[in-house]
C-alpha cells in the first residue's frame, strides 16, 4: 500500500479563472510524470496534468512505507486486562499483575530479587505464514536504578524449557532503559522453517534473571509487512530494529 501525502498544491489557468481538478485512481495520457529515487526510501513525484488551455501543477510526495494487516497478538493493548494471556510466575518473589494510567490499562512484571523471572505469552505460530515478514512493536516503562532485562522470544509450549530470541540483534534479553518514560521498542523477522521452530509455538515476554523491581508494558503488536521499504530515520537496516525517541506520558 503506497501512502500518499500533499506535499504542495498550485492551481492557475491562463486567464485566472479558478479550476476544478479531479483526481481518479487511473492515469491518462494527458498525465506526465517523472520520479527519483533517494536512497530506496521515499521517491518524489511531480505531475504535469494539462487540461487543454489551463494548467494545473501538482507537487506529491510519494511515500512507499510498511502497511499492516491486522494484529495477530490478542489483547495486546490490555483492555481487556489479561485476557488471551497465559501467565509464569516462576519463583515466589515475583508477580504478573496489571496495573492502570489513568484509564489506560498495562502488564506489570514484577521481581523482588535478581533471582526471580516471570512471563506473559500466547500461541502465535498458528497465526504466521512461512515467508511472510512481521513486524514487533510494544512500549515499556521500567524505573529503579537496578537492571531490567526483557526477553522477546518464540517458547516452547510451557514457555519455561526453552525459547529463541525473535530477533538475535535485540538479543536474548534486552537490557531496557530505566528513566521512568515510556519507550517504543519495534523490530522485523521473517518467519521459515526455523522461525519459530516447530516446538516453540508461544510468543512470550520473559522478566529475566537479573533483574529487579517492576516493568510496565502496554500495546504489544506483531502484524504482516507488506513491503520491505522502511522510511524510519531510526531504523537500522542491519539489526532490523527500530528504537523510537522516549514517549513522555503528558
Amino acid at each position: 500500500m503506497v501512502f500518499i501525502k500533499v506535499w504542495w498544491l498550485r492551481l492557475a489557468s491562463a486567464s485566472g479563472a479558478p479550476l476544478t481538478v479531479t483526481l481518479g485512481f487511473s492515469f491518462s495520457p494527458l498525465l506526465k510524470y517523472s520520479a527519483i529515487k533517494l536512497s530506496g526510501y521515499k521517491t518524489f513525484m511531480r505531475l504535469k496534468i494539462t487540461l487543454k488551455k489551463s494548467i494545473a501543477f501538482l507537487g506529491l510526495i510519494f511515500t512507499p512505507t510498511i502497511s499492516y494487516s491486522a494484529d495477530l497478538i490478542t489483547n495486546g493493548s490490555f483492555s481487556q486486562q489479561l485476557t488471551g494471556w497465559s501467565t509464569i510466575k516462576f519463583t515466589s518473589g515475583c508477580n504478573v499483575t496489571t496495573a492502570t494510567e489513568r484509564t489506560n490499562v498495562v502488564v506489570k512484571l514484577h521481581h523482588d530479587t535478581d533471582k526471580d523471572w516471570c512471563s506473559v505469552h500466547q500461541e502465535i505460530a498458528s497465526k504466521l505464514t512461512k515467508g511472510q515478514i512481521y513486524r514487533f512493536s510494544y512500549r515499556y516503562k521500567t524505573t529503579g536504578v537496578n537492571k531490567k532485562y526483557l526477553g522477546i522470544h518464540f517458547a516452547d509450549t510451557s514457555s519455561i524449557m526453552h525459547s529463541s530470541p525473535i530477533n538475535e540483534a535485540y538479543n536474548w534479553s534486552h537490557l531496557l532503559v530505566s528513566d521512568s518514560k515510556w519507550h517504543t521498542d519495534s523490530f522485523i523477522f521473517l518467519a521459515g522453517d526455523t522461525l519459530p521452530k516447530s516446538d516453540e509455538p508461544l510468543f512470550a515476554i520473559h522478566f529475566d534473571y537479573g533483574s529487579v523491581g517492576d516493568v510496565y508494558i502496554d500495546n504489544i503488536s506483531i502484524t504482516s509487512a507488506t513491503n520491505q521499504s522502511f522510511e524510519s530515520a531510526t531504523y537500522d537496516k542491519t539489526t532490523k530494529i527500530f528504537s523510537s525517541p522516549n514517549v513522555i506520558e503528558n
